[in-house]
């Protein structure tokens, strides 16, 4: 009789593969070293390690590109490693884990995907394919195909990488000291960028206008400067009231308090609206903490904008009375309208914006189109720019996952846990709670109201935090999904039913 050996063969593969791997890289990094080619050899060799941390801890790719994209433009001089990170290691994170989930080599939660995935490579298939099609663009396509990877496919990858790994709540609390200096280091290099100009260092010197006159931090814009700020102060500020206490609690509660009045100090009238907006918020699910530290705030402002910087008030109130500034938008938008108007469904094509805009500016009003707008104006309005270019029916592509996930949110809001756990319930969690998921979507808000003003597909770590966000929220909200929620309405299966039949 033969008896059926039942051997964890998966134990012995978890083994075998990184040695698989040595055999066969080593040959490759023989030949590599041969013809010269050392930086082939320098990431190869790179390569193993971090392969083996990825399947130890995958969430660390996301650490590493929080780290990095922020803190080191995107120049020629950080190429390399903006192949490693940005284009790269998330990647490899998500890859690993799908593959660790097809050998079953451990087990993870299970991943519903759904409307918002198919939404997403649906817009990425019509990028590609408005590229291809579009002659104009035959001359530079490898760098349209290079635009779309690094401002939308790379953003729906840390959405992909938080729903794949459902970073657990002690992983995100990880993310608040980081996020701390992170957020630390930004407001003391805007401060420097604005009140000793001379010491900027050259590689966070984006756009010279700006410096000396707003705050704009390691990203030359202010309005991608604050949805940075505020996308770490959601994590300080809620790490703040639920797990700091004494002068930790005290340290990052003014480290918020900072993040408030450099929004303020970036005279972005788009980040204003925005910062009220979340302040508002934030005032609503934790008044006894807001209401004290806005009042405070406004008191010690006040006195330093009537004294000591009463020009930056003089400035403050400049920007809000800019004419000029106001009209340059307008004859953007009236060009960036224009545009859709004549290809409304399907759009110019990706990245093609700035190779037709100016071909429909004109007069509005009082306002002429200057050099400026010709040359280097965009429609300051994301949304805009993705209805020129990708049509009605890529912007409906693009916006699908959150209107997805907010009508979820509406659905499971009666069944959040409110209030302390019941005799008999299980803990809950401190973190993650449901105070912390109203955050989550305050983000989402404030990137969406500051992208009416400014376009951001320029700015890669505003598109990346955003989406990483929407994860983050589609993983609480199917916590408490049924799985009748998202079923198809009775009226339209009887509709399916009648036509079948």
């Amino acid at each position: 009789m033969i008896t059926k050996l039942n051997i964890p063969w998966t134990k012995y593969l978890t083994k075998l593969i990184p040695l698989l791997m040595v055999f066969v890289s080593a040959p490759l990094l023989a030949f590599f070293i041969i013809n010269g080619d050392f930086l082939y050899a320098i990431a190869l060799t790179v390569a193993l390690p971090i392969a083996v941390l990825l399947n130890q801890y995958p969430f660390a790719a996301f650490v590493v590109w929080l780290i990095v994209v922020p803190m080191v433009p995107p120049h020629d001089s950080s190429r390399y490693l903006y192949w490693v990170v940005h284009r790269s290691l998330m990647h490899l994170a998500v890859s690993v884990n799908i593959l660790s989930r097809m050998l079953k080599l451990k087990e993870y939660p299970p991943v519903r995907l759904g409307w918002p995935d198919l939404a997403m490579g649906a817009y990425l298939a019509l990028a590609v394919v408005s590229v291809l099609l579009n002659e104009d663009l035959a001359k530079d396509m490898r760098l349209s195909l290079f635009a779309i990877y690094d401002r939308t496919f790379v953003a729906f990858v840390c959405y992909w990488l938080v729903r794949f790994l459902k970073p657990t709540e002690k992983e995100l609390e990880r993310l608040v000291p980081i996020m701390a200096g992170l957020c630390f280091a930004e407001c003391i290099i805007g401060m420097v960028s604005w009140f000793r100009p001379d010491m900027m260092p050259k590689i966070w010197i984006v756009r010279k206008e700006f410096i000396g006159q707003r705050v704009t931090g390691t990203f030359g814009e202010p309005g991608a400067y604050t949805s940075c700020l505020m996308f770490f102060m959601i994590f300080i500020f809620q790490s703040a009231m639920v797990r700091q206490k004494g002068i930790y609690r005290l340290l990052y509660l003014g480290l918020f308090s900072l993040g408030l009045v450099l929004i303020f100090f970036s005279f972005s009238r788009g980040s204003w609206l925005s910062g009220v907006v979340a302040l508002t918020i934030f005032a609503l699910i934790y008044p006894r903490t807001i209401v004290p530290l806005v009042a405070s705030g406004f008191i010690v402002m006040t006195l330093l904008l009537t004294t000591l910087l009463y020009q930056d008030l003089a400035w403050a109130q400049s920007r809000l009375d800019s004419v000029q500034s106001a009209g340059s938008r307008l004859v953007l938008a009236n060009a960036g309208w224009k545009m859709v108007y004549e290809k409304p469904i399907f759009g110019w094509g990706y990245s093609s914006y700035d190779l037709y805009d100016w071909k429909y500016m004109e007069r509005v009003g009082e306002f002429v189109p200057r050099q400026f707008e010709i040359k280097q104006g965009t429609s300051h309005n994301t949304y805009l720019t993705i209805l020129a270019e990708m049509g009605t029916v890529g912007l409906f592509l693009y916006i699908f996952p959150i209107v997805w996930w907010f009508g979820l949110t509406i659905k499971i809001w009666p069944r959040l846990p409110f209030g302390p756990p019941l005799p008999g319930e299980p803990p809950r969690k401190e973190f993650v709670n449901w105070r912390f998921f109203v955050l989550l979507w305050v983000n989402v808000f404030f990137v969406v109201l500051v992208s009416q003003f400014i376009d951001t597909r320029f700015f890669w770590f505003m598109l990346g935090e955003t989406w990483f966000t929407l994860g983050l929220i589609a993983n609480v909200v199917d916590e408490y999904l049924h799985s009748d929620d998202i079923a198809l309405p009775d009226w339209i299966r009887r509709r399916i039913a009648a036509g079948a039949n």
